[in-house]
């Protein structure tokens, strides 16, 4: 079984401002780091489209900034949203054959705007973020497991490294190698027992 895990990164305001914002949700909210802060979001973590989307629009709106929303589905698919001031810029899947119908086959990835995402985290445009987005999800690329994707757009974007292959459930059951785990907040409604 692949990795299933939802992760935001919120590019601006810091660890505690956001974490103030989110006192109404079940969350972890990471130290900020190179103006990144990741979130763990309870609900998001269910792997519901619209409730990540949801999530992400409001957060972007609110803070008049970039939030990158990634989604990795049992390492099969990885989707991410991104969102500026509240309105949905960049949309990306790297595998939208996974979910079709059977007898359609789709190849290849579907979305993902490199100069927009390169903007949005202030990086240059480099060969290395051109591949992650335009390598297909097939058995022998480098990308057969989503979570080397994901590694890679983390790399190229400059995000935290602590973000690669981290959603909530991992992080509250200990599953978070390489993690300031003390330095994250918990929202006011996230559980503290098992942190």
């Amino acid at each position: 079984m692949g990795a299933f895990f939802v992760n935001t990164t919120v590019y601006g305001p810091a660890q505690g401002e956001l974490a103030a914002a989110l006192s109404d949700r079940s969350a972890l909210v990471s130290p900020t780091v190179r103006r990144c802060t990741l979130i763990l979001d309870e609900a998001c973590d269910s792997q519901f489209q619209e409730e990540i989307i949801s999530f992400s629009a409001v957060l972007s709106y609110r803070f008049r900034c970039p939030v990158f929303s990634v989604l990795v589905h049992d390492d099969d698919a990885l989707f991410y949203w991104l969102h500026r001031e509240g309105r949905l810029v960049d949309v990306y899947q790297s595998n939208p054959g996974v979910f079709a119908p059977p007898g359609m086959t789709l190849s290849g990835t579907a979305g993902g705007n490199v100069e927009v995402l390169a903007e949005s985290f202030e990086v240059a445009v480099t060969p290395d973020l051109h591949a992650a987005l335009g390598t297909p999800h097939e058995h022998n690329s480098k990308y057969v497991c989503e979570t080397l994707r994901h590694r890679d757009l983390v790399a190229a974007l400059e995000l935290p490294a602590f973000s690669v292959g981290l959603g909530y459930s991992y992080f509250k059951r200990g599953d978070a190698p390489g993690v300031p785990t003390t330095e994250f907040i918990l929202t006011a409604q996230a559980p503290r027992d098992s942190c």
